[in-house]
């Protein structure tokens, strides 16, 4: 066994000699690396000693060793000539919204070979408990905690779609406060004593069947966790509604607008339905529940928080000049209206081949976006250097 050891920490001091050099997008990472080689290090001592270890202590070990190869995956996609740094910007400061400066959380993505592979990796993230055991029992401290993203590697440069980042962002914001199972635990406990709004209850029915059994007289507890993965999804689909609009719907329509509520997931209507009403700020049941629980979970509510850009800069082929924070999380949801539009606004500045128009117009509203939001971001960090 203590053999067996000796090659998983060889494997892991192998591929982390390998990342030695990487050259990471922002200090942060670095730095979070730097920890990972002294970890390295502190483990080796205890795998390099005579002892024989126990089962538990092998198991430990063990865990420590993942720890380490857990933490190259997520970094490994987030080197400079791989991350979609404009991206992971955007990211970070709708995190921002949503953490105190005290919460240090660090946004890396895995580029997955699969068109699909949106998802938010909670391994890290979650795992407080771990971080501390680092420090307690080797005294060496990390600088932030490790916020996966998953992305495909073949879409990290499309700005049209990033509306599904924020919204898996949204599940990290859900997880880190335990906004839906309060929320949901709220639901249940007001239907069931019979507090809930008899005007409101058709409505809640309408976007949670789930629940109906449970007003029918069945067991609520095989209920629960159905009614709060879908409350799960309203929510990310609302966090990422206060800062791209309604890009999220486009890809719904596309890609699941038919399917019925499931266990996991509402159905594709209702949940354009409930990101419609919010931004247009009619009343809406789900958008209720959650505004009325979040201020007492987390201090927020979801507003928007978003602006719009002048759309006018796309048509003149020229990258929208963001003036502020808002206008940054807006540009996506401009880049979808000019996408969405009619191209011949374009006029002979456009001149090409129809059939390879659409590929034309996907390039152009890409570059544009992200030099408009590179622009951004560049101004920033040069205006934070030269006036601390």
């Amino acid at each position: 066994m203590e053999k067996q050891l000796l090659l998983h920490f060889s494997q892991a001091e192998k591929a982390l000699s390998k990342a030695e050099n990487n050259n990471y997008s922002d200090s942060q990472k670095q730095a979070y690396q730097k920890s990972l080689f002294l970890l390295l290090e502190a483990i080796r001592k205890r795998v390099d000693s005579p002892a024989v270890f126990s089962p538990n202590e092998i198991n430990d070990i063990k865990g420590e060793i993942n720890f380490i190869f857990k933490s190259l995956e997520f970094l490994g996609s987030s080197i400079l000539n791989l991350i979609p740094y404009e991206v992971v910007s955007c990211l970070d400061k709708a995190l921002a919204d949503w953490t105190s400066p005290g919460q240090r959380y660090i946004i890396v993505t895995s580029l997955i070979n699969n068109a699909e592979a949106f998802g938010f990796d909670p391994t890290l993230a979650q795992n407080e408990a771990f971080y501390v055991h680092l420090e307690s029992k080797y005294g060496i401290a990390f600088n932030g905690r490790l916020v996966q993203i998953n992305i495909p590697k073949t879409l990290a440069r499309d700005y049209l779609i990033s509306g599904i980042h924020y919204h898996e962002l949204g599940h990290f914001v859900d997880s880190k406060y335990s906004i839906t199972n309060s929320v949901t635990k709220v639901l249940f406990d007001t239907l069931l004593s019979g507090q809930f709004p008899a005007g409101k209850i058709a409505e809640i029915l309408r976007f949670l069947p789930a629940l109906n059994p449970v007003l029918q007289g069945q067991h609520p507890n095989q209920y629960f966790r159905f009614c709060q993965f879908h409350v799960a999804e309203y929510f990310c689909d609302l966090f990422a509604a206060q800062y791209v609009g309604d890009c999220s719907n486009n890809h719904l329509q596309y890609i699941a607008w038919a399917q019925q509520a499931g266990p996991t997931h509402p159905a594709t209507q209702e949940r354009i339905a409930v990101i419609s009403d919010f931004l247009s700020g009619r009343p809406n049941v789900i958008v209720d529940l959650l505004n009325d629980a979040l201020p007492q979970i987390v201090k927020k509510k979801l507003e928007i928080r978003h602006e719009n850009v002048n759309e006018g800069d796309f048509y003149a082929f020229l990258p929208p000049i963001i003036e502020n924070d808002r206008q940054l999380h807006g540009i996506f949801a401009a880049g979808v209206r000019v996408w969405r539009s009619n191209w011949d606004a374009f006029g002979n500045k456009m001149a090409m081949d129809r059939s390879r128009q659409s590929e034309k117009m996907y390039t152009i509203i890409n570059n544009l976006i992200e030099k408009s939001v590179g622009n951004y971001i560049v101004t920033q960090k040069w205006n934070e250097q030269t006036n601390p």
